[in-house]
């Protein structure tokens, strides 16, 4: 099949093309073979009795530490030089994350930290997530009720960042997001059960917040609004908002961090001028990921991301070079795609996979989580027609644009795929 694929003077051409293009755009593209990791910033405030908090944050070192090679260094230091290392990162933390009390911002003192048990050569690994854990302590302040966290513009943070509250004696776990820096989150108010379990805080503790002026507390009409409002008007806000935070992160890693998936999307849309086929597509590979994101996230289904992200970025190669050499929509095209579909599920499921989801709106994230990313790839579609969809029944349109693009595409997946097998 693959040598009548090649006969006749066109395909042999085209192959020719390939063969000289193909290193070349591997080289081109170095910075663009990125993994599809999320290595995303948790920071975890964990409320227990009493007022000191103990904040967990899990952080990839590689921008702090100038690169894979600063970090790596780290790793293969000896005790003391990790513990220097470590203790100049620590105190640094308060600087680049604001955990604020009712808008007034909450010092945070460093206490340890845990590195990744990973060995040095790992860190450049694409499908290793070296996270270091540091382990800070903070005091909530007398009164507080609403918490958030902001970032700072230049800090050296993996994005997004998650900022989970938890109270495990209470059973309370709640995520919000940081998507961009110098952002924050959006603000979410304690539960009374958790605030319950506080005490004021000592005198001598060093780390009570600055006193809140006027106008950072919470007015009483709004409190006293909230009191009103009845308990389903209150859930049905609740998943409102979950949805929300949850439609607008599946965006994100769709555009502007979704670069494979973008190629992938891409490699849909150039098949063939014609919507139908590209809505056949995009159905089959939508319906497969929302499958293997569904049971990945119920915990039904998982696979090594050594495994899952080398076979993404083929798939990218595979469909951009099935577009030059068979483009034509057939039931064996739309098996592909539904294969690799659920491939990129996997993928959208490890960008989950360490964020404490919301308990009872679990359902309410994972489906926004979904319909944020189709709203992604829709975008992407619709940015691809906008650039070259005009000239779609012209007939240089696939030996000037399709054919071009395709080789490209083909090109930064097989970097990938080498990537991240050996990189």
């Amino acid at each position: 099949m693959a040598l009548r694929l090649l006969c006749g003077p066109v395909r042999r051409r085209i192959a020719r093309l390939l063969l000289r293009w193909l290193p070349g755009l591997a080289l081109a593209f170095p910075a663009a073979a990125e993994a599809h990791l999320l290595n995303m910033t948790r920071v975890a405030v964990a409320f227990g009795a009493g007022p000191e908090l103990r904040v967990t944050v899990d952080l990839d070192l590689t921008q702090a530490l100038g690169g894979p090679a600063g970090y790596a260094a780290l790793l293969a230091a000896d005790a003391a030089g990790r513990e220097r290392i470590t203790g100049e990162l620590g105190p640094r933390l308060d600087g680049w994350l604001a955990m604020q009390a009712d808008g007034v911002r909450v010092p945070l003192r460093f206490l340890r930290a845990r590195l990744p048990q990973v060995a040095p050569g790992e860190v450049a690994d694409p499908n290793v997530a070296a996270m270091t854990t540091f382990e800070l302590a903070a005091v909530w302040p007398t009164g507080a009720k609403v918490l958030a966290l902001a970032t700072a513009a230049q800090a050296p943070l993996e994005y997004p960042v998650a900022l989970s509250c938890v109270a495990p004696a209470r059973e309370v776990a709640i995520t919000r997001w940081v998507e961009l820096p110098g952002t924050a989150s959006r603000e979410f108010t304690v539960p009374e059960s958790v605030l319950g379990d506080l005490v004021p805080p000592p005198a001598a503790a060093g780390l009570a917040a600055a006193p809140a002026p006027a106008a950072a507390s919470v007015p009483a009409a709004t409190a006293d609004a909230a009191a009103n409002v009845s308990p389903t008007a209150l859930r049905i806000a609740q998943h409102l908002e979950t949805a929300g935070q949850y439609l607008w992160l599946g965006f994100l890693h769709i555009l502007p961090r979704g670069a494979d998936h973008i190629l992938f999307v891409l490699g849909l849309f150039l098949l063939a001028p014609a919507w139908r086929p590209l809505l056949t597509q995009t159905t089959a590979f939508t319906v497969a990921h929302t499958t293997t994101l569904g049971l990945a996230a119920y915990g039904l289904v998982a696979v090594p991301s050594r495994i899952v992200e080398p076979l993404i970025a083929l798939s990218i190669a595979c469909v951009a070079l099935e577009n030059i050499f068979r483009p034509k929509l057939s039931s064996a095209r739309l098996a592909v795609v539904f294969g690799f579909g659920l491939l990129h599920g996997l993928g959208f499921a490890s960008s989950l996979a360490e964020v404490p989801l919301p308990r009872r709106e679990f359902l309410t994230a994972l489906l926004a989580f979904n319909f944020g990313v189709d709203f992604g790839q829709l975008t992407v579609i619709a940015l691809a027609f906008g650039a070259v969809g005009w000239w779609r029944n012209r007939t240089w349109y696939r030996p000037r644009i399709v054919i071009p693009a395709c080789g490209l595409i083909a090109a930064v997946g097989l970097a990938w795929t080498g990537q991240r097998l050996f990189g």
